[in-house]
């Protein structure tokens, strides 16, 4: 007939004081009044009041997260500017073969288009290919 209502579960202030550390390594600085057992937050442009921990760990969690985004985003930035150099490197060093392995302007073109469509696994194939062809007509 009645419903059982859970525990609010508890938080420990040991738990926090690693958060609130990386938050102030964030800039981010914090107080605890100790008469009341509230904690502050001191932002550059106000504070925050908290005597609820298990929102103020929900609160300082999210921060981190939030705070921590762009820097994750910059480091997938990074990686993937590093593989597209690394493409643009690899199709560049096909150029000269391609230039060494045509006999004419439009196996050239042929090649490079291949290079830029397909990539440089289907323009070596093609100028495998000529190579094994020239071969066989001398």
């Amino acid at each position: 007939m009645f419903t059982k209502l859970k525990p609010e579960p508890v938080i420990e202030q040991y738990e926090l004081l690693p958060l609130l550390e990386k938050l102030q390594g964030l800039g981010i600085g914090w107080d605890r009044d100790m008469q009341t057992g509230r904690i502050y937050l001191e932002f550059p442009d106000g504070r925050i009041e908290f005597n609820n921990l298990l929102l103020l760990k929900a609160f300082v969690t999210g921060c981190i997260q939030m705070m921590e985004y762009p820097q994750h985003l910059n480091s997938k930035i990074e990686l993937l500017e590093q593989h597209h150099q690394d493409y643009v490197r690899s199709q560049q060093e096909l150029i000269p073969e391609i230039a060494q392995n045509c006999n004419s302007f439009i196996q050239e073109i042929h090649a490079l288009r291949l290079l830029i469509y397909r990539g440089a696994e289907e323009c070596r194939k093609y100028l495998l290919t000529l190579q094994v062809n020239q071969r066989k007509s001398l």
